[in-house]
């Protein structure tokens, strides 16, 4: 199959926003450490209504950063999409080269750079083979979930008062 679908994302606008969602709202400046915690997806939508038909597919989801790649989701066993379909997210199995990678664009993203990452599916198995009359359609979410540290003004209250 070895079917490619490249996503391109400027961290800059997206962590911004994050941010600015805080009570008080925050900036990168405030930001001390920041790090990858983990990944999901979801199957939203398969395009077969027939209810025995499925999919098994399997690959990786792929990351640049610069001039580095690295796979940075790998779904090497097979993915049964009627099953994933409505399973709610479902964790995936994060490589730790890729997460070095993300990680580094994060740590640029901190020290007032703008990275820009490109994802990239990378189908290389699915059975049933796709064809003109039975081709595979199907939407899917991913969600990546950080951590971010930052220093945060606590008033305590004087119980003694």
């Amino acid at each position: 199959m070895n079917n490619k679908i490249r996503g391109i994302i400027g961290l800059l606008e997206d962590i911004d926003d994050a941010l600015a969602g805080f009570d008080p709202p925050l900036d990168r400046a405030h930001i001390k450490e920041a790090g990858l915690l983990a990944a999901t997806y979801e199957v939203t939508w398969l395009g077969d209504p027939d209810p025995w038909h499925d999919w098994e597919i399997s690959g990786g989801i792929w990351i640049q950063y610069g001039q580095d790649e690295e796979l940075f989701i790998d779904y090497a066993e097979s993915l049964s999409l009627r099953d994933a379909l409505g399973a709610g997210e479902i964790h995936a199995e994060l490589n730790a080269p890729g997460v070095t990678l993300f990680n580094q664009a994060l740590e640029d993203y901190r020290t007032g750079q703008n990275p820009v990452l490109s994802f990239w599916m990378d189908g290389d198995g699915c059975v049933p083979a796709p064809s003109g009359s039975d081709s595979l359609k199907f939407d899917w979410t991913a969600r990546i979930y950080m951590y971010v540290v930052s220093p945060v003004t606590v008033e305590v209250p004087d119980l003694f008062e």
